[in-house]
Order: structure tokens, then C-alpha cells, then sequence
């Protein structure tokens, strides 16, 4: 199990030091991207869940669920956790876009400027000119909505399930039914 926490305790160095060194370079420079901090948050919401599963695999009720010798002839279990740490950044990212798109919305959720002329006044920045500028234009309308925006990315990439089954439900309300 040692070697599961090692693996564990690596990728939660390298998504707290990834938020440090956004959030110190936004102070310092011009270089902060919004987009790669909440990359990061996704990546530690993984390192939360996959601390809490290999807490669980430790032990029932006094018993080894899995060996030292298990885990060390199956390279899967830490293949697993880089895995799904960086699939969980890219959850994380997809739930912002989600947000963004205002496919899911409401009081919890953050909101935006730059989507479209109606909410900002600002026709120009809700024509689609290109990847970059879109990125460069839509943001978080308040810091309350960045706030937001780093809780859900967070939960989507704490909770393996979420936003498949928010993609799976989204899909459902598009699909006509007969």
C-alpha cells in the first residue's frame, strides 16, 4: 500500500504545485490562465478520490482487501491513478465549458460574460472569430462566478460519475422522444 500512496502522494504534489505556480504567476506576470488553474483544481479533486479509495482498499473489518505483493505484480493500480487524474483535469475543463455554453445554469452555477450580446450589451464579443479570442472573451461575469467555476471543477473531477451522467442527461433532453 505504500507504494500506492507514494504514486498517490507524487500526483498531489504536482497538482498543488501546478495551482501554486498559476496563482503565483497571475501576481507576478501576465502569464495566469484561468483555464490551466482549473485544469489543476480538477486534477487535486482526483487526488481527493483516489486518497479515499485507497483508504478503502487498505481494510474491511481488519481484512486486506488488497496485498503489498497484489498491487506490486499489477502495475494497473498505478497506471489507474495518473489515469484518472488527468482525466479528471479534463472533466474538470469540460464542466467550465458546460457552464459556459449555459447548458446547466442557476444560482449555483457560475455565470459568464462574453456569450452573447444579450447579457454583456457588447455585439462583437459574442461573434465567434476564432479558438483564442473566444477564450480571451468569455469569462466569469464576477469574482463570486470564478469562485463557482473552481468548486465545480473541483466536484467534477472529484466525482468519476459526474458530468458523464450530466453528458449522459443533457443528451437525453436533446434526443426527440417518439
Amino acid at each position: 500500500m505504500k507504494r500506492l500512496y507514494t504514486h498517490l502522494l507524487i500526483t498531489g504534489v504536482v497538482s498543488l504545485v501546478g495551482i501554486a505556480a498559476i496563482s503565483l504567476a497571475g501576481r507576478y506576470s501576465e502569464f495566469s490562465s484561468l483555464l490551466i488553474l482549473l485544469f489543476f483544481v480538477g486534477t487535486f479533486g482526483a487526488v481527493l478520490n483516489n486518497y479515499f479509495r485507497i483508504s478503502r482498499l487498505e481494510k474491511v473489518e481488519d481484512q486486506p482487501i488488497v496485498t503489498d505483493s497484489q498491487i506490486d505484480t499489477r502495475s494497473i493500480y498505478y497506471i489507474q491513478i495518473y489515469v484518472s487524474t488527468l482525466m479528471s483535469g479534463v472533466m474538470g475543463l469540460l464542466m467550465y465549458v458546460i457552464c459556459a455554453a449555459g447548458l446547466i445554469g442557476g444560482e449555483l452555477f457560475p455565470n459568464f460574460n462574453g456569450t452573447s450580446a444579450d447579457v454583456d450589451g457588447n455585439a462583437k464579443a459574442a461573434v465567434y472569430v476564432g479558438f483564442s479570442e473566444m477564450l480571451q472573451t468569455v469569462k466569469p461575469a464576477a469574482n463570486i462566478d470564478a469562485m463557482k467555476a473552481f468548486v465545480w471543477t473541483f466536484i467534477a473531477g472529484f466525482s468519476e460519475r459526474f458530468i458523464p451522467n450530466a453528458l449522459d442527461e443533457l443528451a437525453n433532453k436533446a434526443s426527440p422522444k417518439p
